[in-house]
């Protein structure tokens, strides 16, 4: 009993303490209520600071539709797609097309694209260097910042070591990290079946080229993998058909020039031979007919299942800038202030009691 009522006091005792120690630390930190102001005000400057001397920054919006087939819709094309086999399979993802954006296959390739800005003629990805001055910032202890590297060619199958790295860099900094904001944003609206291409950049028409870019090689990249099995079988009947053409004209004419050698002296064994052609002619024009119909079956299909991205809104200048927001520097300069000043003021009274 006696060890029981020891440990019940001893549990009431540290409690005791627990909230003690609380309301001490509470009635410092109210008591230093000028440290509080102080260290908020600086804070806030420093926010203040910062957002109101960074770049101000250009918003580039490029919207589009999906247009594609759909066999569940249950429509008359679909319908009729169907009964020949040719139905669409699968649904509409979305979110695919959106990733498919950000790829690393699109970027690279619109990084790599040449284009004109302030008349300079150069890739993206160098013209991003420069705007960016990448030399003096990302790379500034690295070799690339040291040596000014610049891209000299855009086929990334010789690329080296260092080049790839350069290269790397710049897909991160389209699409953003922890430390630094993207500069290029895809996203998609179900209830209007809107897609959005945003790029937000230090330079106007960085931002425009750069949506249009990055676009034109997603709707060029989209269309040929979807219809690629399509346009396999298409190109095959296409070669198939183009092959019976030449054949039956090769026989028209060995016919023709048969009968013209015979003088209209028809014998038996003339007839043996030029009844032969005429059935190769006649069974040639068969199959032409069958693969022309296979032609244009095949034709529709392609043209069925081609979807195609229709642009809705392009950016033009003058584009607008992103302005200075002070309710979100305020609400960040408060947070940043009290986070600083209370453990500031926390961590100074545990030091004097320690020295007590």
């Amino acid at each position: 009993m006696n060890s029981d009522s020891k440990d019940t006091f001893s549990d009431e005792i540290s409690l005791k303490d627990l909230i003690l120690k609380i309301h001490e630390f509470w009635f410092e930190i109210l008591r230093s209520w000028k440290t509080i102001i102080l260290i908020l005000l600086l804070a806030w400057l420093f926010i203040f600071y910062k957002n109101y001397t960074k770049e101000r920054s250009y918003i580039a919006t490029l919207s589009y539709m999906l247009h594609q087939s759909d066999a569940s819709g249950g429509g008359s094309l679909s319908s009729l797609m169907g009964s020949f086999g040719l139905g669409q399979t699968g649904d509409f993802n979305a979110e695919k097309l959106i990733k498919l954006s950000e790829s690393q296959n699109i970027l690279h390739k619109v990084l790599l694209d040449s284009v004109s800005l302030n008349k300079k003629e150069d890739l993206f990805a160098n013209h991003i260097i420069e705007l960016y001055d990448l030399h003096g910032t990302t790379w500034e202890e690295s070799d690339l910042g040291k040596n000014k590297f610049k891209f000299t060619s855009n086929d990334v199958e010789r690329f080296d070591r260092k080049t790839n790295s350069a290269l790397k860099t710049l897909y991160g900094k389209l699409l953003g990290n922890k430390n630094e904001e993207a500069i290029y944003k895809s996203q998609y609206d179900e209830s209007t079946g809107i897609f959005e291409i945003m790029v937000i950049g230090i330079n106007e028409q960085l931002s425009i080229k750069l949506a249009e870019h990055i676009f034109h090689q997603l709707d060029s990249f989209y269309i040929q993998k979807t219809i690629e099995g399509e346009l396999l079988n298409y190109n095959v009947i296409q070669a198939r058909t183009d092959s019976l053409k030449r054949e039956l004209h090769n026989t028209e004419m060995r016919l023709a020039r048969y009968t013209d050698s015979s003088n209209n002296l028809i014998r038996n064994e003339d007839k043996i031979k030029s009844q032969q052609l005429s059935r190769q002619v006649t069974l040639m024009y068969a199959g032409l007919a069958k693969a022309m119909e296979s032609l244009e079956m095949a034709d529709f299909a392609l043209k069925y299942k081609t979807p195609y991205l229709q642009i809705i809104d392009k950016p033009f200048s003058p584009l607008n800038r992103r302005r200075f927001n002070i309710l979100k520097t305020t609400i960040m300069g408060l947070f940043l202030g009290l986070f600083i000043s209370i453990g500031f003021i926390v961590i100074r009274k545990i030091y004097r009691d320690a020295l007590k």
